[in-house]
């Protein structure tokens, strides 16, 4: 996948130019190519793809959750410890709940998505 900023892939999703399914297989697909364990200590392909089915529905029903519904996100902890039970990376599509929370933190002391 080229490299686009978060903004525009929720645009092209919101749009149906792009489909979330597809997109999160192609981020797999582009974690497996780099074949780097230290990538993400742990994946979660399953959740992925249903979160993104889920998302696509929503979008296709013009009722996202968020505004980054159906984009994928890698979530690192940056210790490398477990926050409230989540491991230390997931790739979750439709944002809600303590997802949502977790993620506000982040963005909250590093610049992930910019404008």
């Amino acid at each position: 996948m080229s490299a686009i900023t978060a903004k525009e892939l929720a645009r092209q999703l919101r749009e149906r130019q792009r489909d979330a399914v597809e997109v999160v297989e192609q981020v797999f697909d582009d974690v497996a190519a780099h074949d780097d364990p230290a990538l993400f200590i742990r994946l979660t392909r399953d959740r992925a793809l249903a979160e993104a089915r889920a998302a696509r529905e929503r979008l296709r029903a013009g009722n996202p959750a968020s505004l980054l519904d159906g984009v994928p996100l890698g979530l690192s902890i940056p210790n490398g410890s477990d926050a409230d039970g989540l491991p230390t990376a997931l790739m979750i599509c439709g944002i809600r709940g303590r997802d949502r929370a977790l993620l506000a933190a982040g963005l909250a002391t590093e610049n992930l998505i910019r404008e």
